[in-house]
C-alpha cells in the first residue's frame, strides 16, 4: 500500500506501464524496434521520476536490481542495437534473461532459459 502512488508517477508520465508485485516494480514500454532509441530515453525519463517519488518518500531504487530486456521475436530483437539504457547515475546493460516471480524470461519469450534452470535445480536437488 505504501508504493501505491507509484501507479500515478508512472501515468503522469503518459509512455510507461507498470506491474507491481510485493516490493518489486516492472515498469515497460511498447515500441516498434525503430523506436528503440526514443523508447531508452521515455524509460529514463520515467524511471528518474519513479526514483524521485521514492526518495521523497524515503524509499530508494536498488540499483543493483535493476535489469533491462528487450522482448520480442528473434528477428526484432537482433535489430535492437541498444545495448545499454541510463538510469539515474548509472548504466544498466541489457540482459539475454531475467527472473520473475521464479520463472525466467528470455529475449524471444521462449521456455528454453526457464527449462534449463528448472534442470539445474532439480539436478542439484538429486545430487
Amino acid at each position: 500500500m505504501y508504493t501505491s502512488d507509484i501507479s500515478k508517477v508512472v501515468k503522469s508520465d503518459g509512455l510507461c506501464g507498470l506491474h507491481q508485485y510485493a516490493v518489486d516494480c516492472q515498469v515497460y514500454l511498447s515500441v516498434l524496434v525503430t523506436e528503440a532509441a526514443t523508447a531508452v530515453d521515455q524509460l529514463s525519463h520515467c524511471v528518474t521520476s519513479v526514483s524521485a517519488w521514492l526518495s521523497s518518500n524515503r524509499l530508494r531504487l536498488n540499483s543493483s536490481k535493476t535489469f533491462v530486456i528487450w522482448l520480442g521475436g528473434k528477428h526484432q530483437v537482433t535489430k535492437v542495437s541498444v545495448d545499454c539504457v541510463p538510469i539515474l547515475s548509472t548504466t544498466v546493460h541489457t540482459v539475454e534473461s531475467v527472473r520473475d516471480l521464479e520463472l525466467v524470461l528470455d529475449s524471444q519469450l521462449t521456455v528454453h532459459a526457464h527449462v534449463n534452470s528448472l534442470c539445474r535445480s532439480a539436478y542439484y536437488q538429486l545430487r
